[in-house]
């Protein structure tokens, strides 16, 4: 078994990344955001990418429930 964590979505803002935590975590998969304490102490006009990760056991599923769910917010016409 492999625990390394993985990278799976990458936000601009934090609550993007926690919506999508909470989504895996409805799905019983555990993640970790990366790199919002780093938008607390940059300077403004720095770009920081928050990051999502999971275990990499878990990437392909978690990857799955994001994907999914980015498709159900699209409008009806734009859904495949």
């Amino acid at each position: 078994m492999e625990n390394n964590p993985v990278t799976i979505a990458e936000f601009e803002y934090e609550y993007e990344a926690q919506i999508a935590q909470t989504r895996l975590a409805d799905g019983g998969i555990k993640s970790v955001i990366v790199g919002q304490d780093l938008v607390a102490n940059m300077v403004p006009m720095a770009e920081i990418t928050i990051e999502l990760q999971v275990s990499a056991d878990d990437a392909k599923e978690a990857r799955a429930i994001l994907e999914s769910d980015e498709q159900s917010d699209k409008p009806a016409e734009e859904q495949p």
